[in-house]
């Protein structure tokens, strides 16, 4: 039956012309967007996905930036520390020349003073952006946390103190080519026992007063607390492990202590008698609290007991600070007379004086400088490692997004040809449709 008001071939054509426009619409959207699924209605599981996707690669973005940052700053770092190191090698050639008979040792000693001036340069201007990991007395960032993942875990990188935070520039202030020492004669039956420690008073009297004190602690003391004296700002406490009481010998556990002095920085041997030596240029008194017999002997020697020519060769007692702050008090009437000073005399300023320990401060600054070019070293190279392996991981990310979300180009070019011919299928078609009700005029005529 044909009929005027209702024209079933034309609504088919229109519906079929509706779908292909509506086809061609996505088609041309994902040919635009070079996404397969750009909106949540397109596939809403998928798209959650790839939103989560997207997030992870910018958060990787952001971790980029940081470790770039964070390897720009250690660069800084390395070539200062680098430029330091080559210093002090000339410091020790200098130094050690400076043994020799018959050289000016005024001039030498100008010569340290220039050296030592150069490399506190160095380390002073090792900043980048605000963070100077070698001025542990520079205003600003003294730390690096450089962002290495999206978790926001980072790599950590202590301020290697080159400069302490009292400003000691690697205990070399003050350096003299015939720099002295102080001799610790242990007694014959030494029992180094948990608490005891050697003290290291620098710069009394001066603005850069500090002391580093040495404690002994046993291997299974651990956490926090395991420390008897207390570290601030003008006293540092460096624990020496001595193993569990009864594995270690005498000798052994003061070698160990030997090996954290030149940590610290300070010069420090052991001689074939026995003896310890401890050098700093900037020494200003020695303590020691040790165990021998199953009895604690203590003494102390200070350059405030310093006559117009010599250090005073009794031994006084040490009194620790009390509370967290200050230094200890050197120089109290003592009677112990194990610690002596090498060399037996001093120039006008009461520097002790005796010619092969200048060498060896400078060899513990030496070792100093190699440990933190050793740490800057090893996390430049673990920033390094991650940052390729973020750039990889970002670019493992984004093929999976692609594979989750990217149209292919080819399929939805070869789509949209064909919609393009149905549509003109489809209009065509509707065209004959709405000509069939012309065809009822012929039958009144």
């Amino acid at each position: 039956m044909s009929s005027i008001n209702t024209n079933v071939s034309a609504m088919a054509a229109v519906r079929s012309l509706s779908s292909i426009s509506n086809a061609m619409t996505n088609t041309q959207a994902r040919i635009e967007s070079g996404l397969r699924i750009s909106q949540a209605n397109h596939d809403p599981a998928v798209f959650a996905i790839s939103q989560t996707m997207r997030g992870d690669i910018k958060g990787l973005e952001a971790v980029r930036d940081g470790l770039a940052f964070g390897k720009a700053t250690l660069t800084v770092a390395r070539d200062a520390a680098t430029k330091i190191s080559n210093e002090l090698n000339e410091l020790k050639r200098t130094v050690t020349q400076g043994q020799q008979q018959g050289l000016d040792i005024a001039t030498m000693n100008a010569q340290v003073a220039s050296l030592t001036s150069n490399m506190r340069s160095f380390a002073q201007t090792a900043t980048f952006n605000g963070v100077n990991l070698l001025d542990d007395s520079s205003t600003g960032d003294r730390a690096l946390n450089v962002l290495r993942d999206i978790s926001g875990n980072t790599i950590g990188v202590a301020n290697q103190a080159l400069i302490s935070q009292t400003g000691q520039l690697l205990n070399l202030e003050g350096l003299n080519v015939a720099q002295g020492a102080v001799r610790i004669s242990p007694p014959a039956n030494i029992e180094i026992a948990d608490g005891n420690f050697i003290a290291v008073q620098l710069n009394a009297g001066t603005p850069q007063a500090r002391e580093i004190v040495f404690e002994f602690n046993a291997d299974s003391d651990t956490g926090a607390n395991t420390l008897a004296q207390v570290s601030n700002a003008s006293r540092r406490v460096v624990e020496v492990k001595i193993g569990d009481g009864t594995n270690l010998t005498p000798q052994a556990e003061l070698g160990r202590l030997v090996d954290a002095m030149k940590s610290a920085g300070i010069g420090a041997r052991i001689n074939q008698d026995g003896t310890l030596d401890i050098m700093a240029a900037n020494v200003t008194g020695v303590a020691y609290q040790l165990t021998a017999g199953g009895a604690a002997i203590d003494g102390s020697v200070s350059r405030a007991d310093v006559s117009a020519t010599n250090w005073t060769t009794s031994a006084a007692a040490y009194t620790a600070p009390t509370g967290a702050t200050g230094v200890g008090t050197f120089g109290a009437t003592g009677a112990n007379t194990a610690i002596t000073v090498v060399g037996g005399t001093a120039d006008g300023a009461g520097n002790i004086t005796n010619a092969s320990s200048a060498i060896a401060v400078v060899d513990a600054a030496i070792s100093t400088v190699n440990t933190a070019l050793s740490t800057i070293g090893s996390r430049l190279s673990q920033v390094e490692g991650q940052q390729e392996f973020t750039k990889q991981l970002t670019d493992s990310i984004r093929e999976g997004l692609g594979a989750l979300v990217d149209a292919d180009l080819a399929e939805e070019s070869a789509r949209l040809t064909s919609l393009q011919t149905r549509q003109q299928l489809a209009t065509q078609s509707l065209s004959i449709a709405n000509q069939q009700s012309q065809s009822l005029l012929s039958l009144f005529r």
